[in-house]
């Protein structure tokens, strides 16, 4: 059943690629459906796939009966109807959506396997539906270089080329790529060099790391004889109906082969962060992944500890008196490159984007006791560069080095930041060192002449302000920093570097620089 299942996925999921227009691909869905109508009914049409299908529900109905069959068609009508519905290569239009999708795709295929074990169990699904959506959205990251790279031409029965049979999409979720700046066309030209795609592909792959985490302790707790922490979201729906008390232990140690998708999952994750989150650079497991399979305790259950299934997020040990010392689980570090040279190789996917003063989303809360509140938020080097509309240039410079201590920055108040939009040094100045951050310097007034405008509003303006300043500080504070200078009205241009991932280029958004004066006014 498992092969059936996973040989189905994959031919839904090339049908993009194989057909010239929607009409046609609605009428190969249309066959598909009225094929697993009649598989199901015993009459299977002379398709490998149905075929071979046919074949497990004969062995599945002789082992568990009908309603068993029942389940598995509802489970594979669910998945075929999924892939209709996104065959267009529609984007998601929130990562809720893309989680949505998951469910009915990758943890369906998941609770078809276990119906044809026949295995019914709430936790084993509740596990399978979050490795599920983990692996969904990972599916999502992994088609980001294929399906975002041109279309093939299609050879034509005389040899010759045909326009390709399908345009570059990017699947991210629209909330996301809002968020972070990203633009399908710039994905499609610049390929990883397109802004904001690897804090995209970094919050993505957030939600994936978060569903194996909490199957991760949903797993400790069973195994502890309690109970998971917190309830199944689908139970009583569709075929989410469970009666009577069950072994856990023995369903989970039955469920191991299935479970075992979170390993692959795992792996694919922490390459992403060994690339700095840019899928076009990630590499395919090789020979490590079938070893890590096999070394991992899932596939090798004990007496002592019957399966666990581990998300790679490994405790790492860590400088003593620095943020990263006592990180909390749930929050990923991406190290600076400092911390990698004295402590070693980076941790299974620890991720440096913890955000400060900010609690990392859980899928879903657990009622564990409460930890002490530590600071795990790392600081990284930032280059702020900014032209700003001629005006008085003492009013643009002026900076306040030790700002009045206020309440924590709330980025919904934002606003209230721009009453005197002159002081605009002071403004990011007082932000940073508001929220823990540190000024290292502010430098290179002048006049900037400006290249070629890149929008109505900068072809009045021909030249501006032009300074640079560099500040420490965490990437929510950095996130901050920018929207409060896309609130406010002086500025003309802005560009940010990170200086610990080792991109100096920091007149990349502005061209050569065209100095008219120093320190003068416009």
């Amino acid at each position: 059943m498992h092969i059936s299942s996973d040989a189905l996925n994959l031919e839904l999921v090339r049908l993009p690629e194989v057909v010239s227009n929607p009409v046609i691909g609605a009428l190969r869905m249309k066959f598909w459906h009225e094929s697993i109508d009649k598989t199901f009914a015993g009459m299977p049409p002379r398709e490998p796939i149905c075929i071979l299908l046919h074949q497990a529900l004969q062995g599945l109905e002789a082992r568990a009966g009908s309603p068993t069959k029942k389940s598995i068609k509802f489970w594979v009508s669910r998945l075929v109807k999924t892939r209709e519905k996104y065959m267009d290569g529609r984007p998601y239009p929130s990562l809720a959506a893309l989680e949505d999708y998951a469910e009915n795709t990758y943890s369906t295929m998941m609770y078809t396997t276990l119906a044809s074990m026949p295995l019914r169990s709430m936790h084993v699904d509740h596990l399978a539906s979050h490795i599920g959506k983990a692996c969904g959205i990972i599916a999502v990251l992994r088609g980001i270089p294929v399906l975002a790279a041109p279309g093939r031409p299609v050879k034509t029965p005389t040899g010759a080329d045909a326009p390709p049979t399908r345009e570059p999409s990017l699947l991210l979720p629209l909330d996301i790529m809002a968020e972070e700046g990203v633009k399908e066309e710039e994905v499609f030209r610049q390929g990883p060099s397109a802004p904001g795609l690897q804090d995209a592909v970094f919050k993505v792959a957030t939600r994936a790391n978060d569903h194996l985490i909490t199957a991760r302790e949903m797993l400790k707790r069973l195994k502890a004889g309690e109970d998971p922490g917190h309830e199944f979201e689908h139970e009583g729906e569709a075929e989410h109906i469970y009666l009577g008390e069950s072994d856990t232990t023995k369903e989970i140690r039955q469920s191991f082969g299935v479970l075992l998708e979170a390993v692959p999952a795992s792996h694919y994750l922490e390459n992403l962060e060994k690339v700095n989150f840019d899928p076009f650079a990630v590499k395919s497991g090789g020979w490590r992944l079938p070893w890590r399979i096999w070394q991992s305790p899932i596939y090798k259950p004990s007496s002592t500890n019957p399966i666990h299934i581990t998300s790679v997020l490994k405790p790492k040990p860590t400088l003593p008196n620095t943020s990263l010392a006592h990180a909390k689980p749930r929050q990923w570090t991406r190290t600076h490159d400092t911390h990698r040279q004295i402590l070693g190789p980076t941790p299974l996917l620890q991720i440096s984007r913890c955000v400060q003063h900010h609690r990392p989303r859980t899928v879903i809360p657990s009622p564990a006791p409460p930890r002490p509140s530590i600071d795990a938020a790392v600081k990284m080097l930032y280059e702020l560069i900014a032209i700003v509309r001629p005006g008085n240039l003492g009013e643009v410079k002026e900076y306040v080095s030790n700002p009045p201590k206020k309440k924590a920055h709330n980025p919904r108040n934002a606003k209230h930041l721009l009453t005197n939009p002159s002081r605009i040094a002071q403004t990011v100045g007082s932000l940073v060192l508001r929220n823990g951050g540190v000024v290292r310097g502010l430098d290179n007034w002048g006049i900037f002449s400006l290249p070629k405008p890149i929008s109505v509003h900068q072809m009045k303006h021909t030249h501006g302000h032009y300074f640079v300043m560099r500040y420490d500080s965490s990437t929510k504070v950095h996130q901050d920093v920018r929207t409060t200078l896309r609130l406010e009205p002086r500025m003309i241009r802005s560009a940010h570097v990170k200086l610990g991932d080792g991109k100096l280029s920091t007149l990349s958004g502005f061209g050569e620089p065209k100095w008219r004066t120093q320190g003068s006014e416009a």
